[in-house]
């Protein structure tokens, strides 16, 4: 768990759980993430998993005592109107 009221996954490309140590995409739901983007259901189909997991986009792992947590990659690309 990330924060007491945001919950963390890590999932595969079939977005079952990855065991501790293997890399997935990180996943997060919680009264503090968004609900969606807002009259835009192309991009909610694809950050949103359809039982409401926020897809980050981030790939990691946790440490081989599950207590720490390792950004080891990126699925998909940000990118900004200004480069």
């Amino acid at each position: 768990m990330v924060l007491l009221t945001v919950h963390d996954r890590l999932v595969d490309e079939n977005d079952d759980d990855v065991p501790v140590g293997e890399p997935g995409e990180a996943l997060l739901k919680g009264p503090l993430i968004t609900q969606g983007y807002h009259q835009n259901p192309e991009a909610n189909a694809v950050g949103f998993t359809k039982d409401g997991w926020y897809r980050t986009g981030d790939m990691m792992r946790f440490g081989d005592n599950n207590d720490l947590l390792y950004v080891v990659g990126r699925t998909k690309v940000i990118s900004s109107p200004h480069s």
